[in-house]
């Protein structure tokens, strides 16, 4: 019996290869062969497989987009609201999620599931600060100060530091009265 792999495995690979990519260097890093390179597949075998490079782009991304929601999810029931910045560990993976939004422009379907994923970002940011059903305002401004503080730390050059971001998610909310939440270890972050 030939041996077959199971494409949920492949994605998965491809989505690694694709963080580690996209943290090392830039968008123009993640091309079809150097994707599959980093995958340990062929270029042809991975055209043939997911059919062409836009749709192997759509499934990274909607992994991707899975993997930091539900690190996010976690980051915040363990360590509060401060959980929504990246650390050490998720901070590859916020850096391969900016890219992606940066390839989006240049993909239109990639944009759509783009705009799917950040819809769940978004709940879980809002989730971070108990404003979930809350439609005001403040939520929307919260997830924007969100995704410029990770564009800032994950920036190539000079990026800002996790205590330097925390700092100004603490004042801001301060300002705006929406107080940080302590996670399952009482802190926040």
């Amino acid at each position: 019996m030939p041996f077959t792999v199971n494409p949920a495995d492949r994605v998965d690979d491809l989505a690694r290869a694709a963080v580690g990519l996209l943290d090392a260097d830039d968008i123009r890093s993640l091309t079809v062969r150097r994707l599959a390179e980093a995958a340990r597949v062929s270029p042809s075998a991975l055209i043939a497989h997911f059919e062409n490079k836009e749709r192997i782009l759509v499934l990274v991304t909607r992994r991707i987009g899975d993997w930091l929601v539900e690190a996010i999810a976690l980051d915040v029931r363990d360590h509060g609201s401060g959980g929504v910045l990246p650390h050490d560990s998720t901070r590859p993976l916020v850096r391969a999620w900016l890219g992606l939004t940066e390839l989006a422009r240049s993909y239109e379907v990639l944009g759509l599931h783009i705009a799917e994923a950040e819809l769940e970002i978004a709940y879980q940011l809002r989730a971070s600060f108990g404003l979930v059903d809350k439609d005001d305002v403040i939520g929307p401004t919260l997830v924007a100060l969100v995704n410029g503080l990770w564009m800032r730390m994950c920036a190539p050059a000079d990026p800002m530091s996790h205590e330097h971001a925390l700092t100004i998610l603490r004042d801001l909310c301060g300002r705006i009265g929406v107080p940080l939440r302590a996670g399952t270890y009482g802190r926040t972050a």
